[in-house]
């Protein structure tokens, strides 16, 4: 119990290498702990948070093999699925988002899509990445992912030639959700 707790206190603090450590070995050690599956959480969570992508895919695949019996199951969809596709593993990561997008109608839902946004443009599907980022531009209500989704859309826009569009994205961005950082990034675009 006392890893899991010193690892918890470490997450919480921010300090991920340390967290990673504690909880790594409470999942050696203790195999069968009661915490188990909030520590395999806690571990893959803050992996990423390190961008140990593969260490990441691993504890929260571990995990989500067996239903959890807890409530955060799409949180850790949504960083396994970050973590496949920054592994270039795009099929499982599409999945990953996809239960996620399914599972949730809040900010990972939208955090997911401007994941499979992504996902998209690596695919160079321009215009399902600037659908998906759109959808969250219009299905969610959260200030910093509507702003990154109307940036990022601009972005491929502008790369594929379509400047108009793309300024009324940044726009938007900035006229939306003024305070967020992407709309200084949308700002700093339009001054181009």
């Amino acid at each position: 119990e006392y890893m899991f707790l010193a690892g918890e206190a470490c997450y919480r603090a921010g300090d991920d290498e340390n967290a990673a450590k504690w909880l790594r070995r409470m999942t050696t050690e203790a195999p069968k702990h009661a915490s188990r599956p909030k520590a395999l959480f806690r571990l893959g969570l803050a992996e990423g948070r390190q961008q140990n992508w593969r260490a990441s895919v691993d504890a929260l695949s571990e995990l989500l093999a067996k239903p959890p019996d807890f409530t955060s199951v799409a949180e850790a969809e949504l960083w396994r699925g970050r973590g496949l596709s920054r592994l270039e593993e795009r099929r499982a990561a599409r999945q990953s988002l996809g239960r996620v997008v399914e599972a949730d109608e809040g900010i990972l839902a939208a955090q997911a899509r401007i994941e499979l946004g992504r996902l998209c443009e690596a695919e160079k599907d321009d215009e399902s990445a600037v659908s998906e980022y759109l959808k969250v531009a219009v299905l969610y209500g959260h200030a910093e992912e509507c702003a990154e989704a109307l940036v990022r859309a601009g972005d491929v826009l502008a790369r594929t030639g379509k400047k108009d569009q793309a300024a009324e994205r940044y726009r938007e961005a900035v006229d939306d959700y003024p305070k967020t950082a992407w709309a200084a990034e949308a700002t700093k675009r339009l001054k181009r």
